[in-house]
């Protein structure tokens, strides 16, 4: 290996100019906004044939599994990536339905859940302007 001072330098990286970077400027894309799964499921995918189906089925399975008091105070809000997102109404009960389904609904999703992988189950507080707002709140779970 030559001497430190025997090797050829690097050129310093390329700096970008004004007009270079109005251009980056202008031309920056956002991503689409992802898609929540209540008004879908309020209307095409209610039946279970739309393109939903893996959510459906997950909302169907917590359907089976949950008991009164957790279909008054929670909603099914969407599932990505394997992570289950539930609505709590009230913030104060937020604890106490987490610390007794969260792992119970882990386990049993992951279970029954054929198309898709459940990995986590989140709550997650229901937005204040849920009721100016319906697709915010989630989609509700049956009372049997």
């Amino acid at each position: 290996m030559p001497p430190r001072n025997d090797r050829p330098r690097r050129s310093a990286p390329t700096r970008l100019g004004a007009e270079q970077l109005k251009w980056v400027a202008q031309n920056r894309q956002t991503p689409p906004p992802a898609q929540a799964i209540g008004p879908a499921a309020r209307a095409e995918d209610i039946d279970g044939s739309g393109a939903r189906r893996f959510a459906r089925e997950v909302y169907d399975a917590i359907g089976a599994l949950v008991d009164a008091p957790f279909r008054e105070n929670c909603a099914f809000d969407d599932v990505h990536a394997g992570t289950v997102r539930i609505l709590v109404k009230q913030p104060e009960m937020l604890y106490a339905i987490r610390s007794v389904w969260q792992a119970r609904l882990t386990r049993e999703l992951a279970r029954m859940c054929r198309r898709g992988n459940v990995r986590k189950v989140v709550f997650a507080v229901q937005a204040d302007d849920a009721a100016d707002r319906p697709e915010r709140g989630g989609v509700k779970f049956p009372q049997r």
